[in-house]
């Protein structure tokens, strides 16, 4: 609990320090999911909403979109993709989230997100892009 305390209050200070993505008004779009609950896939979601904002300056997030027969058809492969020898424990859960945004020239743009949890931990951002 009090490491989640600590990393609200970083979260806090680094918004306030730092230029950074606005999130205020994404849409989150989740379809239901045969593997994951709404809340898994709702924490997920806001891991995103929060990388965004952190590493992407002067651009606004629209809408992070879960779809359930995507994911499931590119799970196999993206656990292998992303399959890591060197880290302890292995993969427990990996989700793709489509991702839209306005970049700081108002261009529309889209990336998948890669969202991967390990035994024992929580979501972590694993890679993003087109």
């Amino acid at each position: 609990m009090k490491k989640l305390i600590a990393f609200i209050f970083a979260v806090i200070i680094m918004i306030t320090i730092c230029g950074c993505g606005n999130v205020s008004k994404a849409n989150i779009m989740l379809t239901p999911s045969q593997r994951y609950s709404e809340k898994e896939l709702t924490t997920a979601a806001n891991i995103t909403k929060t990388y965004f904002m952190m590493n992407y300056d002067g651009c606004t997030l629209n809408c992070i979109s879960y779809n359930d027969d995507a994911n499931e058809k590119e799970r196999e492969n993206n656990l292998f993709r992303y399959l890591d020898p060197d880290r302890a424990g292995s993969i427990k859960d990996i989700v793709q989230f489509d991702v839209s945004y306005t970049d700081k020239d108002s261009t529309e743009k889209k990336e998948d997100y890669i969202l991967v949890r390990y035994e024992n931990s929580g979501w972590e951002n694993l890679d993003h892009g087109v």
